[in-house]
């Protein structure tokens, strides 16, 4: 406990070396890297379970699926890359959360292939706004001095997500069915978005 306390106290002195003014704008990264992380490892985990059971898809199909998210997710590396440097950082880490949010609502409704593969495209597209984006905002605001640190300490927060999310996933998948995570994590994407679009700035230098 003592350990603990002195890793929350060194925590909160890296925490006052923000500027006021942009302390939100960090926490609302660190809480859309979170939700990021544990989105991504939902549709791994939960997407499979899902399409087996309720669309009877076959084992060809869901690799098709997850195929057709990389290809759309490597795709949209240079189109991020460009909106992050031209346009603005919040015009690709809102998106990131916003999108997902949609098609979380949308993925336990679908019906057959076609309409779940038509999701998993569109989460492509998101997730392809979300890589490096969230990363490049967070060395826009964090003091240059602490670079490392805190964007050790926004992964470290990801990661914890990452490794919750199977568990909360399989937690709900069994005791109600697989497309219920879904619907659990919706809400926390549609938040994430909302915090990222009101309380977090805009970083980049026109």
């Amino acid at each position: 406990m003592a350990a603990l306390r002195q890793q929350l106290q060194g925590i909160q002195t890296l925490y006052r070396e923000f500027q006021p003014n942009l302390r939100p704008t960090y926490c609302a990264i660190v809480f859309a890297s979170l939700v990021n992380q544990s989105q991504r490892i939902i549709i791994q985990s939960m997407l499979p379970l899902y399409a087996v059971r309720y669309l009877q898809l076959s084992p060809s199909q869901i690799g098709t699926l997850f195929t057709i998210s990389g290809v759309v997710i490597f795709a949209m590396m240079i189109p991020a890359g460009f909106v992050m440097d031209r346009v603005g950082r919040k015009w690709c880490t809102v998106p990131s959360t916003g999108i997902p949010a949609l098609t979380f609502l949308l993925i336990p409704l679908t019906s057959n292939f076609f309409q779940l593969a038509l999701l998993i495209g569109i989460s492509g597209v998101a997730q392809g706004l979300s890589l490096g984006s969230l990363a490049t905002a967070t060395y826009d605001v964090v003091p240059a001095h602490l670079r490392g640190r805190l964007q050790a300490l926004r992964r470290t927060v990801a990661e914890l997500g990452s490794g919750m999310a199977p568990l909360i996933g399989g937690y709900l998948a069994n005791s109600f069915n697989p497309g219920v995570p879904f619907w659990a994590y919706a809400p926390l994407l549609l938040l994430s978005a909302t915090l990222l679009a009101l309380l977090s700035k805009e970083t980049l230098e026109k």
